[in-house]
């Protein structure tokens, strides 16, 4: 492949917007004039992508049916063998984005370098674990997701003990606007951290809170304002608020050691509750609970009674959480990749 860690990787995607060889020929050719590494098509069968009943009602199709949009770009294998020999031939690397397993079988056929999926897969746990088992590189878009989301996604593909997955940042707009595609936030939040820089974080939380624009749902909502303000000297205090503030339940694992640690000492010092998770907590921390480096996360989780569970992680808890079923995620959960488990994390587990 012509990828190079020391350079940027372009990509030119010309899938679903031609239908004869003719046409894809012209677009791997202003592709490799253009100075693109790789192109990239689309993969996929009307059939096993879309409902006869659904529509699409963007601003770069208006009202249309799905299932005909799809089925008049569909490339069959014949069309696709001939493009990936040519874009070979021309010294690109090829791929696709792949919308069914029986797409990916094909493209292996075909010598497929790398897989990329897209955002309305994101979620799609069996076609990622299917594309990771392959080994081969892996470009996830996870337009419209949680992190955690992306994070039981990654998960599944790091599982299958492919590590070659680079995340997009997906704006699941088309067509997507200049002004919406808000690239600079990933490098400012990077320097903000990096620097310790609060300005610089405020920077970035402005890119993100600018809802001028619809970019999601809540994008779409306004606020119904009182008449009447309450007065502020009837609000409580920045002090006072802070206390209930709760972390979410991360296990120790399935984030760093220096994250998990961080977020209890934090909290401790707002006087608010951190929360272990499932996955225990250090012995070591137990033992700072009430000193000026507070590790110990005041809100306790027990899975099964597993998991680093002992009689002094208990009686450490300022409050216990029980989970009773994991009925939000499929399995037992608090599983981790093998990777993951450092020894510090096996010996607390």
């Amino acid at each position: 492949m012509n990828w190079n860690r020391h350079k940027i990787y372009i990509i030119a995607e010309i899938g679903g917007n031609f239908t004869t060889w003719e046409q894809a020929a012209a677009l791997v050719d202003a592709a490799k004039e253009c100075g693109v590494d790789a192109v990239k098509l689309q993969t996929y069968r009307a059939e096993t992508l879309s409902s006869k009943k659904a529509v699409f009602d963007m601003e770069n199709t208006g009202v249309t049916s799905q299932y005909d949009l799809f089925d008049a770009y569909a490339i069959g294998e014949d069309l696709h063998r001939r493009i990936f020999t040519y874009a070979k031939q021309r010294g690109l690397d090829i791929f696709s984005s792949p919308s069914h397993q029986s797409d990916v079988d094909m493209l292996e056929r075909l010598g497929c370098d790398a897989y990329k999926t897209g955002s309305d897969d994101a979620v799609n746990l069996p076609l990622l674990r299917y594309i990771a088992a392959l080994g081969k590189p892996v470009i996830y878009a996870s337009g419209m997701c949680t992190l955690d989301e992306v994070r039981r996604s990654v998960d599944v593909m790091l599982a299958q003990g492919n590590r070659q997955i680079a995340i997009l940042h997906a704006i699941t707009a088309y067509p997507t606007h200049p002004e919406d595609v808000n690239l600079r936030a990933i490098h400012t939040l990077q320097e903000a951290a990096r620097r310790g820089d609060y300005q610089l974080f405020k920077q970035y939380t402005a890119m993100v809170d600018n809802e001028e624009s619809v970019r999601n749902l809540r994008g779409l909502m306004e606020f119904n304002y009182v008449k009447k303000p309450v007065p502020l000297a009837e609000v409580e205090s920045v002090e006072k608020i802070v206390t209930r503030f709760k972390t979410g339940a991360m296990s120790y694992g399935s984030i760093s050691k220096e994250a998990h640690e961080t977020l209890a000492v934090a909290m401790n010092h707002l006087h608010g509750k951190s929360n272990t998770g499932e996955g225990g907590e250090e012995e070591e921390r137990l033992a700072t609970c009430g000193s000026s480096e507070d590790k110990c996360s005041a809100i306790k989780q027990v899975a099964s009674g597993r998991f680093g569970v002992t009689s002094r992680y208990l009686i450490s808890a300022q409050e216990i959480q029980i989970k009773m079923a994991q009925g939000a995620k499929p399995g037992e959960g608090g599983h981790l990749p093998g990777s993951k488990v450092y020894p510090w994390i096996a010996k607390t587990r």
